[in-house]
């Protein structure tokens, strides 16, 4: 009786670890997919915010092809695809889409069209709030502050469509901390174009009143 049990045992349990090795063996493949994917990803997003929009679309080929390759390792264990790694991986590619249209005056792509998981497409458009508001910062260092203004609506509209989402941590696990952390960095950056548009505004009045006093001194 005990014999036939082990037996029985033995059946039953070196399919699931073959299998598991298999799908151990697996995931390390993926890793090394997912760590090229976001390494393209945040090249891309460098690119963007310099204006290279030639290398940036260039970078965001090359994470796609990451992830498709990802995609087909994952045929035959779909249970990776909902690997945490995998998901940021997806979710710093959307990041980098969604930037790289800003910064050429694009429209915004579908999950469908990136062929992103739809709670991947969620958390990478809501890190897009941070990559506007640095996009905000360099356009006020650089003196545009019409651009400025534009890039700090986008965070606007940005925030109102993901703060929408009444899903719980347990259904997107960090959109609510990733929505609180957009919401303060809209306040920071509403206080920064706030004081700029002071500092502008003082600039403004002196040059009036250096012009004014020009203009009533005596000619010679």
């Amino acid at each position: 009786m005990g014999e036939r049990g082990a037996s029985d045992f033995s059946k039953i349990f070196s399919p699931i670890l073959a299998d598991l090795l298999r799908v151990e063996k697996v995931r390390g493949r993926i890793q090394e997919r997912v760590n090229k994917a976001i390494a393209h990803c945040r090249k891309s997003v460098s690119s963007t915010h310099r204006g290279d929009f030639a290398v940036s679309e260039a970078e965001l080929e090359r994470a796609k092809a990451e992830l498709s390759k990802i995609a087909r390792l994952s045929e035959n264990s779909p249970q990776l695809l909902g690997w945490n790694l995998v998901n940021s991986a997806y979710q710093e590619y959307v990041e980098a889409a969604l930037l790289l249209c800003v910064g050429k005056g694009a429209g915004m792509p579908s999950p469908k069209k990136l062929s992103a998981p739809p709670t991947a497409f969620l958390l990478g458009a809501a890190d897009l709030v941070g990559e506007l508001r640095r996009m905000v910062v360099n356009a006020i260092r650089s003196g545009e502050t019409s651009e400025a203004e534009e890039l700090y609506h986008r965070m606007v509209e940005m925030f109102e469509h993901i703060s929408r989402f009444p899903l719980s941590d347990s259904m997107v696990p960090g959109l609510r901390r990733k929505v609180d952390q957009a919401r303060y960095m809209l306040e920071e950056t509403n206080a920064l174009l706030a004081e700029e548009r002071g500092r502008r505004e003082l600039m403004r009045q002196m040059e009036e009143t250096r012009r004014f006093m020009e203009s009533k001194k005596p000619s010679r």
